[in-house]
């Protein structure tokens, strides 16, 4: 679909511009300011989950800890802004530590957590990563923090802990929480409570507040003033690469432009309303598939995106080089376990050319380019245009119609058949009412629902 089409729509989306601030709450003295369109990024909670959403508070004071890196590993593993049901806080650590228990071993089964454990060998792979670089010690596999040329650099060292607690830690989990979702919903010894706001819907709505955030306003539009909607969550990064691989220009009644989170704002919301009443399993499937697949779009961009960059000194000169890098690893160190289930020769060679190792080397951008062929990417569950065009045929794969919609999991084929079901309630207000006109429209001329 033309891009030209769905920025047509902007006239129905328009309509969202009334419901801006509605549901904001006046920020306290010294806080930071909340999201300014309706809920988080444009979808409406049908639970409580404020203190859940405030994690990204964390992520950014982390951030603007730079390279104190006592401050920023206190920030990590104790929590700031975000407070648990029982008065702890809730740490940006224990998004990834909750992988290593052996008491979570049904949920380890979740298809990307099981991917990702496979890959590194232990579940709280992004933990350890990110103290390595905190530290700044070596760690075989993962990188040289205290020794690498590249890796030892304190710029290389910032990119890989923000990235990796925000790519890999908090989108590991943010998707937990939508399977987590899906798993009460059939858990029939729940009883109704698995209707109810407490129930299935509560799962969801933690899943994506932890993906976008409290401060989120929906777009990473050039000049957003910090603070002022400008996000730090796992949501970021669809926008963010968008405009690169030709996915934008799908616009949001909350402001953004990304394709991937049009889509994933979409089945959210018909997600909630669908486990909020019996009978729906199949479409629930269903928009779990969609959703699976939509969370793999990002991180095999910026794989892509970071290593083309860091490949070439005409793209990145030498004093670039070990953030360019760094970022590219980061990227890819999420993107490698969904390689290594289609491709583990590819997957192997990918982390051996981007990684930041001893050296200072850069990535060899024909083993990255290739390795996410068409073959590669239809058999992770997504068709070659979900992924999108790199800079005119510096990356585009074509797809091999044997092996699309073949993932067992994940699909993007099937996120069309998932239909916007009636609101069960007016619980969760008017505002998000508006948000779904505006999606729904959006997504028919797009002829994907």
């Amino acid at each position: 679909m033309h891009r030209s089409a769905a920025a047509a729509l902007i006239v129905a989306c328009g309509l969202l511009a009334v419901v801006r601030g509605e549901e904001g709450a006046a920020a306290a003295p010294g806080d930071l300011i909340p999201t300014t369109v309706a809920g988080f990024a444009g979808y409406t909670a049908y639970s409580d989950v404020d203190q859940h959403a405030r994690v990204d508070r964390d992520i950014r004071s982390l951030e603007k800890a730079g390279d104190d890196w006592d401050a920023a590993k206190t920030i990590y593993e104790e929590g700031l802004h975000s407070t648990k049901s029982s008065g702890e806080k809730r740490t940006l650590k224990s998004f990834s530590t909750k992988w290593a228990s052996t008491a979570v071993a049904s949920e380890q089964s979740e298809p990307l957590v099981r991917l990702s454990h496979e890959f590194w060998g232990r579940g709280d792979y992004a933990d350890a990563h990110i103290l390595a670089a905190l530290d700044g010690r070596d760690l075989e596999g993962y990188g040289m923090y205290g020794s690498g040329k590249l890796a030892k650099q304190a710029a290389a060292r910032k990119q890989m802990v923000k990235k990796v607690v925000k790519f890999s830690a908090v989108w590991l989990y943010a998707l937990h929480e939508v399977e987590s979702a899906v798993a009460k919903y059939k858990d029939e010894s729940l009883g109704d409570a698995r209707f109810g706001a407490d129930g299935a819907a509560h799962a969801l709505d933690e899943g994506w507040v932890f993906y976008a955030g409290s401060l989120e306003h929906g777009s990473q539009e050039d000049g957003e003033a910090d603070d002022s909607g400008k996000g730090y969550a796992p949501y970021v990064l669809a926008e963010k690469r968008a405009p690169a691989f030709k996915t934008d220009g799908y616009v949001l009644g909350n402001g953004g432009t990304s394709r991937v989170n049009l889509e994933l704002l979409y089945q959210f919301t018909a997600m909630q309303r669908l486990l909020r009443t019996a009978g729906n399993e199949a479409q629930v499937e269903q928009s779990l598939k969609c959703i699976r697949a939509q969370f793999k779009i990002p991180v095999i961009q910026a794989c892509l995106l970071y290593s083309h960059k860091a490949s070439s000194p005409d793209l990145t000169d030498d004093d670039s080089l070990a953030k360019i890098k760094a970022e590219a690893w980061a990227f890819c160190s999420q993107a490698l376990p969904l390689l290594h289930e289609v491709d583990p020769a590819s997957a192997a060679a990918v982390k051996k050319t981007v990684m930041l190792d001893a050296s200072d080397a850069r990535p060899d951008w024909a083993i990255v380019r290739d390795a996410f062929s068409g073959e590669n990417v239809n058999g992770m569950g997504l068709k070659c245009s979900d992924v999108g065009a790199l800079d005119d045929g510096v990356y585009q794969c074509r797809d091999t119609a044997s092996l699309l919609s073949q993932n067992s999991y994940a699909d993007s084929a099937v996120c069309g058949s998932v239909r916007m079901p009636n609101n069960p309630s007016s619980a969760a207000g008017t505002a998000s009412s508006w948000i779904v006109v505006g999606l729904a429209a959006v997504l028919s001329v797009l002829g994907t629902h």
